[in-house]
C-alpha cells in the first residue's frame, strides 16, 4: 500500500534529510538543529546502513517496527513476573495491537526510536527493584552486574535520543519505586531498594546533567516549558477555552456511531485494564498495583494536557507510555478474571474479544488515519508519497528555475527534499480558501487533489505559542490553535484556484500552475 513507507509529520523528514543523511555522506552531526543534539538513532541507523549496504532511508522507516516488536517479548516477560506465565502472550497481543503503540512504531520518527529504550528501561527498573514471582531464568536475573551495565547504556542512550522521553522515563521510575515501596512497605528489602531506586536515580540525574552541559541552551529552555505550565494550571481562561472549543471549533464533525466505533478499541482495553485492576488488588498483586499508579499517574497528565496543549504533554506520546507501562498489563489480567469467574463461556468470549479487538484498534483514527476503517468526512494530513508525489517533485527539480518561489501545500516535505527553490505553505485563510492576493506574479502553485481530504496549516511557531501563553495574550489552546491547525480545501475551490492561473503541468492527481 505504501511502497515509499509512512512518516510522522515533518519531524521524519528532518531526521532523515537534516541529520542521518549528512552523518552517512559525511561522517559529522550537522550543526544548526535541535535535533543535532540528540544523535544517538541517526548514527546507529547511519552505521547500520554503512555495514549492511542497505539504504538508509528504507532503515530508518523500517527498523522502528521492530524494535517494537522485541519490546512485546518484555510484555511477556513482564506477566511471567507478575504470575500469568500463561497469559504472557495475550499480554503481547493486546501490546502489539495497541493503537499508539502501533502508530509510533509504523510512522518513523524521533519518538518512535526513543519509546522502546523507555520501555526497556522500565522493565530493567522492575528487574532490580521488584522481586521475582515467575521465571525460568532466575540465575540471569540475579546477575546484578549485567543488569547495571546495560541500565547505564540504555540511559546514556535514551537521553541522547529524545528529551521529552528522558524525562517522562525518569519521572515514572521514581513513581514505580514509590508505588513497589507501598505495596510492600512490611516486606521489601530496604537496603537492598534504596539501593537499587537511589543508584538508578543518581546515574539519571548525572548523565541529564552531562547532556545539559552539551546541549547549554537546553536546561534554561525546559525550565521555561515548566514555568508556563505552572503558570496555566491557575489560569481559569485555560478552563473555559477548553469547554468552549470542544463544541464550537471542530466543523468537520463526524457522526456518533463513526466516533463510537473508532474509540471502541481504546473503550475495551480501559474496560478490561479496570476490571484487572480490581482483581490485582483483590489479589494483592505488586506488579498490578505499581501498574495501576503509574496509569493514574500518566492519566492525571493526559488530563492536564486537555486544557493545556503544549509539546511537553503531547496527548499522543503520553497514550502511547500508558499502554506501553501501565493499561496493556492491567487489561490482560482483567481477561485472566473474566477466564476464572466464568470458566469456558468466558474462555469462548474473551477469544471472541480478542479477534474483534485488533480490528477495532488497528482500523482506529489512532492508529494511523491513512488505513482507518473510521475516518469520515475528518480531515488528516497524508502521511504517505504517492507515485504522484515522486513524478511531480521530480519535474519540479528539472523544469523550475532554481530560487524560484513554489506554493505547495506539503512545503515541510518539500524544504527536507529541495534546497534549491524557496518553498512555501500554501496560504489558507479561516475560511479554508486560498488567499489570492498573496500570490504573486511569477511563483508557481502546486495543487494536489488529497488537498481535499486534509492540509496542515501552520501559524506562529512554537516558541510564540510558548510566549504569548508566558504573556498571558493567550490561552493555551488558543495558541496550540494558532500555532497548527489541520483543515482542507474543497474540489471547488481547488478548481477555482485553477481557473485563475496558467496550467503547466498535470499527472492525473496533481496540477502545477504559474500566476
Amino acid at each position: 500500500m505504501f511502497p515509499n513507507g509512512v512518516y510522522s509529520s515533518g519531524d521524519t523528514h528532518t531526521q532523515i534529510y537534516k541529520i542521518m543523511l549528512p552523518i552517512v555522506y559525511t561522517g559529522y552531526i550537522p550543526d544548526g538543529s535541535t535535533y543535532s543534539f540528540f544523535p544517538i538513532h541517526h548514527i546507529l541507523i547511519a552505521s547500520l546502513a554503512k555495514i549492511a549496504g542497505i539504504d538508509s532511508i528504507f532503515l530508518y522507516m523500517s527498523v522502528a517496527s521492530l524494535l517494537y516488536a522485541v519490546s512485546a517479548l518484555f510484555a511477556y516477560s513482564l506477566m511471567c513476573r507478575a504470575g500469568e506465565s500463561k497469559f504472557g502472550i495475550t499480554g503481547m497481543l493486546l501490546f502489539i495491537t495497541s493503537p499508539f503503540i502501533y502508530y509510533h512504531s509504523s510512522h518513523a520518527y524521533q519518538f518512535s526510536y526513543a519509546l522502546p529504550l523507555g520501555i526497556l528501561l522500565m522493565y530493567i527498573s522492575m528487574v532490580l527493584i521488584m522481586p521475582i514471582d515467575c521465571s525460568n531464568n532466575q540465575n540471569f536475573l540475579r546477575s546484578r552486574v549485567s543488569w547495571t551495565i546495560v541500565r547505564i547504556l540504555v540511559i546514556v542512550v535514551i537521553i541522547w535520543t529524545h528529551q521529552f522521553t528522558s524525562t517522562i522515563i525518569f519521572s515514572l521510575i521514581v513513581i514505580l519505586g514509590i508505588g513497589y515501596y507501598i505495596a510492600s512497605k512490611n516486606n521489601v528489602n530496604t537496603s537492598s531498594f534504596y539501593f537499587s531506586i537511589f543508584s538508578i536515580i543518581f546515574l539519571y540525574i548525572v548523565l541529564l546533567i552531562a547532556h545539559w552541559l552539551y546541549v547549554s541552551s537546553l536546561l534554561p529552555s525546559l525550565v521555561k516549558v515548566f514555568d508556563v505550565y505552572f503558570s496555566s494550571l491557575f489560569t481559569i481562561e485555560n478552563y473555559q477555552v477548553a469547554s468552549s472549543s470542544l463544541s464550537s471549533k471542530n466543523h468537520f464533525l463526524r457522526p456518533f456511531w463513526l466516533i463510537f466505533f473508532d474509540t471502541s478499541g481504546r473503550g475495551i482495553i480501559l474496560l478490561l485494564g479496570s476490571i484487572g485492576s480490581l482483581y490485582g488488588l483483590w489479589k494483592k498483586n505488586k506488579y498490578i498495583f505499581v501498574w495501576l499508579v503509574i496509569g493514574t499517574v500518566i492519566w492525571t497528565l493526559i488530563s492536564v494536557g486537555s486544557f493545556i496543549r503544549m509539546p511537553l504533554l503531547f496527548s499522543d506520546r503520553l497514550f502511547a507510555f500508558f499502554e506501553a507501562m501501565s493499561i496493556v498489563y492491567l487489561a490482560t489480567f482483567g481477561i485472566v478474571l473474566i477466564i476464572e469467574r466464568f470458566g469456558m463461556k468466558g474462555l469462548v468470549f474473551c477469544s471472541l474479544l480478542l479477534f474483534v479487538l485488533p480490528i477495532f484498534s488497528l482500523g482506529s483514527t489512532t492508529s494511523g488515519s491513512e488505513t482507518s476503517l473510521f475516518v469520515g468526512t475528518q480531515p488528516y494530513v497524508k502521511l504517505y508519497d504517492t507515485i504522484s508525489d515522486v513524478q511531480y517533485r521530480a519535474w519540479i527539480k528539472n523544469t523550475i528555475p532554481e530560487n524560484s518561489n513554489i506554493w505547495v501545500s506539503e512545503s515541510w516535505i518539500l524544504l527536507s527534499l529541495d534546497n534549491l527553490r524557496v518553498y512555501g505553505q500554501l496560504p489558507i485563510n479561516d475560511q479554508d480558501h486560498i488567499e489570492d492576493d498573496l500570490l504573486k506574479y511569477g511563483q508557481y502553485i502546486v495543487l494536489n487533489k488529497h488537498d481535499s481530504i486534509g492540509i496542515r496549516v501552520r501559524g506562529i511557531s512554537e516558541g510564540e505559542q510558548l510566549n504569548l501563553v508566558k504573556t498571558e495574550s493567550m490561552s493555551t489552546i488558543e495558541a496550540q490553535e494558532s500555532h497548527v491547525r489541520i483543515t482542507k480545501l474543497d474540489f471547488s475551490e481547488i478548481k477555482r484556484t485553477k481557473s485563475q492561473l496558467e496550467h503547466i503541468y498535470s499527472n492525473g492527481e496533481t496540477d502545477i500552475c504559474l500566476k
